[in-house]
């Protein structure tokens, strides 16, 4: 109600401004600072069971919920694909449920690749300048996981099964990208 009151008070140009590329990154940096920064996988000294149940009452939390409706309200306003949009959510909903792993250095940057944090004053995803090269780096970054996945599937199960467990999975990767090339242009994705 208050931030609607405040709102009412700028005028049409200071509105148009107030959403710039750099405020909503800089939104949804905030986010990351707000999910929770003790990993479950910190507390496996627990018995499996407690563990499950902490990483369920994570899962069902008020929290959580808050944490994903509030990435999404903003990642609505990037101007990316659906499928992107998607990924960026389940990220964040993925540390909300599980939490930082702090034995990695470089988690947040490599968690939060989207958010652009090695250009300074980056507007991310919701710059239009950046937001293509973030894209495509999430689908070569999703395109190498299923290519691993499916190779472990291959070896586990029989390559025919592998096949057709992946066909849906290989399919979807190849509509996001050519939703990312009719909304970017043509990229040579082997450079």
């Amino acid at each position: 109600m208050i931030y609607v009151l405040a709102m009412e008070k700028f005028s049409s140009h200071d509105r148009e401004n107030f959403f710039t590329p750099q405020r909503l990154n800089h939104e949804l940096k905030a986010v990351v600072n707000a999910l929770p920064k003790v990993s479950v996988a910190e507390e496996i000294n627990l018995p499996s069971k407690v563990v499950g149940q902490r990483i369920v009452e994570r899962e069902n939390s008020a929290y959580t919920t808050k944490i994903q409706e509030r990435v999404k309200t903003l990642v609505e306003k990037a101007q990316i694909t659906d499928q992107f949009k998607q990924l960026v959510i389940d990220r964040f909903t993925f540390v909300a449920e599980i939490g930082f792993d702090r034995t990695s250095e470089n988690f947040v940057q490599e968690m939060f690749f989207f958010l652009d944090h090695s250009h300074l004053n980056s507007g991310g995803i919701f710059d239009p300048h950046h937001a293509a090269r973030l894209e495509r780096i999430a689908i070569m970054q999703e395109a190498r996981l299923l290519q691993m996945e499916q190779r472990v599937f291959t070896k586990l199960v029989d390559e025919e099964r592998a096949k057709k467990t992946y066909a849906p999975k290989i399919a979807a990767l190849q509509e996001w990208k050519e939703q990312i090339t009719q909304r970017y242009g043509e990229y040579n994705y082997s450079k």
